[in-house]
C-alpha cells in the first residue's frame, strides 16, 4: 500500500467520475448486496474483471442504530487514517440527497511525498423518513486526481434491522496497477470493524 501511495505522488491529475449522477436520486447500488447467512456474523466476496477492476463486497451486522452509523459516516475521517490524511470538504443538502459531500484528500505517508485526489459522496434516503430512516444508500466516486488511480467507486447500504442494530453492506471497485483485490477487501473489512468500534 505504501508503494501504491508513493507512486501516485509522482504523477499528474486526471478526471474520473463515471459511476453516479448525484443530480438524480441514487436508489441502486453498483452491485446487488450479497446474502448474509442467518448463522453468519458477516459475509465477503471479491474478484477482478474488465468492467469493475478489482472489487470487493462485505455484509455484516453492526450493533448500533442506523442513525448513529449514518452520523458517523458523515465524518469523512471515519474511513481514513487521520495521522497521514488531510481533508477539505463541504456538505450540502439537495432534493435528492440527505447530504452531498465534496472531499479533497491529501495523503502524506512520509515527509515530502503526497498523493491527492477528490471524491463526491452522496447519502440517499431510500426508505423511511429523515427522523426515522430505515434504509440509506451511500454512494461515492473519485472525481479528480492522480491518474494511477484510474477508477474508484463504491456503495454503503445501511438497513435498519432493529432499534439497536443495522445490516451494513459495503462494496468498492478500483482500477489501478498498484492495488489488488485483497487490498480492496481488507479495506472494506476494516471499515466494518470501524463501524463496530472493534480494535484492529
Amino acid at each position: 500500500m505504501l508503494l501504491f501511495i508513493l507512486l501516485l505522488s509522482h504523477f499528474g491529475q486526471t478526471i474520473s467520475a463515471d459511476c453516479f449522477d448525484f443530480k438524480t436520486k441514487i436508489t441502486q447500488p453498483l452491485m446487488e448486496p450479497i446474502a448474509l447467512p442467518i448463522t453468519a456474523r458477516e459475509n465477503a466476496k471479491f474478484g477482478t474483471d474488465s468492467v469493475h477492476g478489482s472489487w470487493g463486497t462485505v455484509r455484516g451486522i453492526v450493533q448500533k442504530p442506523i442513525h448513529a452509523i449514518f452520523k458517523k459516516l458523515l465524518d469523512p475521517f471515519t474511513v481514513r487514517n487521520r495521522k497521514i490524511t488531510e481533508l477539505q470538504f463541504t456538505t450540502e443538502k439537495t432534493k435528492n440527497q440527505l447530504a452531498l459531500e465534496h472531499i479533497k484528500i491529501t495523503v502524506r505517508p512520509v515527509l515530502f511525498l503526497s498523493a491527492s485526489w477528490e471524491e463526491d459522496w452522496g447519502f440517499t434516503l431510500d426508505k423511511g423518513s429523515e427522523t426515522k430512516p430505515e434504509k440509506i444508500i451511500i454512494s461515492y466516486q473519485k472525481t479528480a486526481g492522480t491518474p494511477l488511480l484510474e477508477h474508484l467507486c463504491g456503495n454503503m447500504i445501511l438497513m435498519s434491522e432493529t432499534n439497536l442494530s443495522t445490516d451494513v453492506y459495503l462494496y468498492e471497485e478500483v482500477k489501478s496497477k498498484y492495488r489488488n483485490t485483497e487490498d480492496t477487501l481488507k479495506g472494506l473489512l476494516g471499515t466494518l470493524k470501524i463501524l463496530r468500534e472493534e480494535l484492529f
